[in-house]
């Protein structure tokens, strides 16, 4: 896989912004399109220069740089570097584990709910009859 799915864009990605930097490899990625933000002035055509002067450093996008954080770094959708293709993969690999975790938290979760509908339904019957 060179490029991460589209379900994984739509469940791991949370942001977009005019710039962010990968913090998995340093790059900078913005938006190369002067009405995807509120670039202060001079600032696309700055980009575009270091694009244009460092390829490996800086990178641009036909729309916002959409980006997520893992392990407390941003994680940019499409980045060379290839940290979201590894992530996605990190997360199918492990889906057994995940989905079996996922199915014990959600019972334990749901069986808290029940006791908590079970204690206000009692606290509401008593204050029923108490009148």
């Amino acid at each position: 896989m060179k490029e991460s799915s589209e379900e994984f864009a739509l469940a791991f990605i949370s942001a977009g912004s005019i710039w962010v930097e990968c913090e998995f490899c340093q790059r900078v990625h913005f938006a190369d399109d002067p009405s995807a933000g509120d670039f202060e002035e001079g600032e696309l055509e700055a980009l575009r220069a270091s694009a244009e002067e460092k390829p490996d450093e800086f990178c641009g996008h036909d729309g916002s740089a959409y980006w997520s954080i893992w392990e407390g770094k941003a994680l940019v959708l499409g980045c060379p570097c290839g940290a979201d293709v590894k992530l996605e993969r990190e997360v199918w690999d492990a889906r057994d584990w995940i989905t079996n975790y996922l199915v014990a938290r959600a019972t334990v979760e749901a069986d808290d709910a029940a006791e908590t509908k079970r204690r206000a339904d009692a606290a509401a019957k008593a204050i029923r009859e108490a009148k």
